[in-house]
Formats: C-alpha cells, sequence, structure tokens
C-alpha cells in the first residue's frame, strides 16, 4: 500500500485535525477548551474532516486520560498518526509519529508511550 504524505516546516492545519492540534488543545482545562470552541468555530475541509465540539470534546478526553492522541484521516487518506504536547515557554508544541494506519494502529499505544517519555525528557531539561 502506498501512501505519499508530506508535512513541510510551516505547513498549517486547523488545530481540531491534527493530532499535534488535539494533543496541544487537551493540555486545556474544560472551561478554558469551551470558551475555544466557541470563539472558534470547527473548519470543515475535507468529508472526514467534520467534526462538532461534541466529538472533538470526547477526543480531547481521551487524550487527556491517555497523556497523547490518536487521530487517523482527518488530514490524509490512511494515514494516522499518534502525538503529545511538549511543554514550551512559548509557542504550543508537540510531537507526533505519523505512518499507514496499517502500521501506526497496531502500535499506537507503543507509540504514545514512546512520545510520553519524549516529553518527561524534554520537561526534565527545563
Amino acid at each position: 500500500q502506498t501512501i505519499r504524505y508530506s508535512a513541510q516546516p510551516g505547513d498549517m492545519q486547523p488545530v481540531h485535525f491534527s493530532s499535534i492540534g488535539k494533543a496541544i488543545l487537551a493540555q486545556m482545562d474544560d472551561e478554558r477548551c469551551t470558551a475555544w470552541l466557541a470563539a472558534n468555530p470547527l473548519e470543515r475541509q475535507a468529508p472526514k474532516m467534520n467534526i462538532n465540539a461534541r466529538q472533538l470534546q470526547r477526543e480531547l478526553k481521551a487524550t487527556r486520560a491517555s497523556g497523547y492522541c490518536v487521530a487517523g484521516g482527518e488530514t490524509a487518506k490512511d494515514v494516522m498518526a499518534v502525538a503529545v504536547a511538549i511543554p514550551s515557554r512559548g509557542d504550543p508544541m508537540g510531537v507526533a509519529i505519523a505512518g499507514p494506519n496499517s502500521r501506526i494502529k497496531p502500535a499506537a499505544r507503543r507509540h504514545g508511550e514512546l512520545l510520553l517519555r519524549l516529553r518527561k525528557e524534554i520537561a526534565d531539561r527545563g
């Protein structure tokens, strides 16, 4: 199965479509997230990208519980990603592992755990 997907530095996606964006949003408490949702309509860019505020809040709750976000197909068909928010003193940041659904899905938990360890190492370095 061939998948061609390439993200370049500076590429932008609506925050609620990407695994990194959702991981960053999940860092907000419920009150702040509700305020963000009220101020930012959930834009749709493709058929799979049809998410409402309630669905997004469920995804963010799952992300908070696990510490990492698993998302698939929102920005590129047949591509899945696992991401964490990274502590930052400036702009929100995150790291993701992405690839074909067939490779990422069975290893999502392992990828999430690795990313959580990476986040801890970064945070410990201060």
